[in-house]
């Protein structure tokens, strides 16, 4: 069986999303005499890194690999990037004519690179668009409010991008006459879908599937106790990029107020990124021996340690599945997280969401972490990673046996 693979997800700097893509790659590899053309769209700079997990995988010789460079990368050579970029499209229009006969499988991150899979939508027979996700317009209000004037402008750029791409997508699907298989990366995204797109019953399928490697994380963190441990001190987390999506500095607020507020009360915030430097110098501005910073723990020591704490803070202003979350809940930790597609549907039946209203004002949000550090329902927080993964999500391998 021959497959065309399109994806923008192999760069390892995505973390989760990188590992997703290759498990896709090497479920569709599985099939029985599959080969597959492979399309990525990548930095100039990462192409090795893709070449060598294809050899070390033995998928070399199954595999043909594809490359358009990306339109905002540095030039190449004596030619500009976006030259490349345009004639690296054309080519892979062409592959996309030439291969119509292929069953299809785009596997992409957010809702902004539409010119980079679209037309298949007009061209190819059967197409499965998996991992879709980022429907939902960013809160601009409450970046207006209360973000920086830099993730503005960006996340208004992002909202005209997905607005554009909506469109284009209606009319793609309005036109279609084959199969095509959508998979959603949260039930908020589907209903978006639904909502705003013409769905099609007859010729579409749609299912969710989770970007987060639920198996591997049930696998990898231990079982939490029926009770939470029995301890004299609260134990608060936050951990991510320090970058300002992830939204670093109203976690220092809550956290330090929290530290404040609470008996023997520890927060500690885990991560590294463009504004650690900062981030370092407005803990030491708190002066509280209870608000530390760690800039980075092995990945095993991470989860292992995960279950001794009692709350985690989230305040992200835009995630897709945040892998931190799945993480936390299936250690049987209370989660708290800022009220954002993706995360409101993670979150909602085992922690609290914040409003950004509610995160603009440190005393209340951490009033707020503090109640969710007391609850007593690890084993139920933890059933629930469980019963996501056996029951609601499809698999890549799923979806190939049914189209």
């Amino acid at each position: 069986m021959r497959f065309l693979l399109i994806t923008d997800l192999l760069d390892p700097e995505r973390g989760s999303e990188f590992q997703i893509a290759l498990k896709a790659i090497s479920a569709i590899a599985r099939q029985p005499s599959a080969t597959i053309d492979l399309w990525t769209l990548e930095r100039l700079d990462n192409r090795q890194s893709i070449i060598k997990w294809l050899v070390d995988k033995g998928l070399a010789n199954r595999v043909k690999l594809n490359f358009v460079s990306m339109i905002f990368a540095k030039s190449n050579g004596d030619h500009p990037t976006r030259l490349h970029f345009l004639a690296d499209l054309l080519r892979l229009y062409s592959a996309a004519l030439r291969t119509n006969d292929a069953q299809t499988v785009i596997w992409k991150s957010g809702q902004v690179n539409a010119l980079f899979y679209l037309p298949f939508l007009f061209v190819q027979k059967k197409i499965i668009l998996g991992a879709i996700s980022g429907l939902e317009y960013p809160p601009l209000r409450a970046i207006a409010r209360y973000g920086p004037r830099s993730l503005l402008v960006k996340y208004s750029l992002y909202a005209i991008l997905i607005l554009l791409e909506r469109a284009v997508f209606h009319f793609a699907i309005r036109l279609r006459r084959q199969p095509l298989t959508l998979l959603f990366a949260t039930q908020t995204d589907r209903s978006v879908f639904a909502r705003t797109i013409a769905m099609r019953p007859h010729l579409i399928r749609d299912a969710l599937y989770s970007e987060v490697d639920l198996e591997g994380i049930l696998a990898s963190v231990p079982h939490p106790n029926a009770q939470k441990p029995h301890k004299e001190t609260t134990c608060l987390l936050w951990s991510g990029a320090l970058n300002q999506r992830k939204n670093p500095t109203a976690a220092l607020r809550v956290l330090a107020k929290a530290v404040q507020l609470g008996p023997k009360t520890e927060a500690l915030m885990v991560g590294k990124g463009p504004l650690e430097n900062r981030l370092i110098e407005e803990i030491k501005s708190v002066s509280s021996p209870q608000l530390t910073h760690l800039q980075g723990l092995t990945r095993l020591d991470f989860l292992t340690k995960l279950s001794q704490f009692d709350a985690v803070l989230v305040t992200s202003w835009r995630e897709a599945n945040s892998v931190f979350i799945f993480e936390a809940l299936a250690a049987g930790c209370p989660v708290v997280a800022s009220n954002i597609s993706g995360m409101r549907d993670s979150v909602a039946k085992t922690g609290t969401v914040l409003e950004f209203d509610q995160l603009a004002e440190p005393d209340h949000a951490a009033r707020i972490l503090l109640a969710a550090a007391q609850r007593n329902n690890r084993r139920e927080i933890r059933g629930y990673v469980e019963a996501l993964h056996s029951a609601e999500m499809t698999t890549i391998e799923k979806v190939l046996l049914h189209t």
